[in-house]
């Protein structure tokens, strides 16, 4: 497949995802991203997932970090992580408060850094999310859900821009990358 066609299919899912009810858009984002992660370097998904927003430029994540549900998101009341909602549920009450603490801090220095920890929790959400921790009628869980579905959205759009710019840059004139000429 071209990386055009590639480029298309990701951009159709992404606009897939976002017409979907928050609950569910976010698991398809998240997808989303997991698959475009595919194509990055590491041996985890986790390492793949920072080397993709790695190609973020420094503009664009400041971008992201200025979305208004990313301060939805860090400022509930109360904070993420902190309500016990079933029995079998575990709470990762510190490492949220932890990342909390440094997309705050690092959002105007060191803007990769804050994101990074943003996304740690969105893989907090969205693992309370798969693991039936999360509902689309709880009240608390459209509170959380609807601004990281929002901020989920963002950050792929940012993600997919950035990676089919760099494959772009790959391209010969027949619009294929070398591997597929």
């Amino acid at each position: 497949m071209s990386t055009r066609a590639k480029e298309r299919e990701f951009r159709q899912e992404l606009q897939e995802a976002r017409n979907l009810h928050y609950f569910d858009g976010f698991e398809r984002l998240w997808n989303v991203l997991v698959r475009l992660g595919l194509e990055e370097p590491g041996s985890n998904e986790g390492e793949r997932a920072a080397a993709l927003r790695a190609r973020l430029s420094e503009r664009r994540v400041r971008e992201i970090l200025a979305n208004p549900a990313v301060d939805r998101l860090l400022n509930l009341d109360p904070p993420l992580e902190t309500v016990l909602i079933h029995p079998q549920e575990r709470l990762r009450t510190s490492e949220a408060r932890c990342a909390i603490e440094q997309v705050q801090r690092f959002r105007g220095a060191e803007p990769l850094q804050a994101l990074n920890a943003l996304c740690r929790l969105l893989l907090f959400i969205r693992n309370k999310r798969a693991h039936g921790f999360k509902t689309p009628d709880g009240s608390r869980d459209q509170e959380i859900l609807k601004p990281a579905a929002e901020i989920l959205g963002v950050v792929a759009d940012a993600c997919l821009d950035a990676h089919f710019q760099a494959d772009q840059g790959n391209l010969g004139t027949s619009g294929m990358t070398p591997s597929e000429g």
